[in-house]
């Protein structure tokens, strides 16, 4: 029976140092995972991160002040057709007429106006190319030369795949197309589980 507790004295002797480590360990960790959650709520909450304006290339958020995504890059259950279909860019909602802007310097290569996403602008440069779908006007020509941060256009809900007023942002780097999002990277972590 003596023989008994002294063991068990010597095992809780043994493992009383590891237990507070783990419990110092697990308060540590549990801090920094509340630290983590904040931040990625901040960077994925609804109103997106509004501090976010260049990406590490340089490029411009084409809708300042508008960084929610209602409708992200990869499969999709589409709103219109109403079966699954891939989503070649992002949609960032914002009131009718919100002024686009240009990523990046570059030339105007097409601008038409399709009957499924409506009034479309096309610009390119020798590094990217940027498509604007559902635009409700458009402010610049065909073959023109456009700056970083002209304007394109504005916010719209033309063609029938549009359901509300928002940008198709879609993006081209080196004639392939990429998630907008791992371009400007303010969310890479959940651009890269998307593509």
């Amino acid at each position: 029976m003596e023989m008994n507790k002294k063991f068990k004295k010597a095992v809780m002797a043994f493992i009383a140092p590891y237990l507070v480590f783990l419990l110092i360990a697990f308060f540590i960790l549990s801090i920094f995972f509340m630290g983590v959650e904040v931040l990625w709520e901040q960077f994925t909450s609804p109103d997106g991160i509004e501090e976010i304006t260049v990406s590490s290339d340089g490029l411009i958020w084409p809708l300042p002040g508008y960084n929610k995504i209602s409708s992200y890059y990869g499969l999709r259950f589409h709103p219109v057709k109403k079966v699954y279909s891939f989503h070649d860019g992002i949609d960032l909602p914002a009131p009718q007429d919100t002024k686009i802007i240009s990523p990046s310097s570059g030339i105007v290569t097409k601008v038409y106006n399709s009957s499924s996403v409506g009034k479309t602008v096309e610009i390119e440069n020798t590094e990217y190319r940027f498509v604007f779908h559902h635009l409700n006007y458009i402010a610049v020509t065909q073959g023109s030369p456009i700056s970083k941060g002209e304007e394109v256009g504005g916010v719209g809900t033309t063609g029938t795949l549009s359901t509300g007023n928002h940008l198709h942002f879609t993006v081209y780097k080196n004639n392939s197309r990429v998630n907008p999002l791992e371009i400007y990277n303010f969310n890479k972590e959940y651009a890269k589980a998307n593509i």
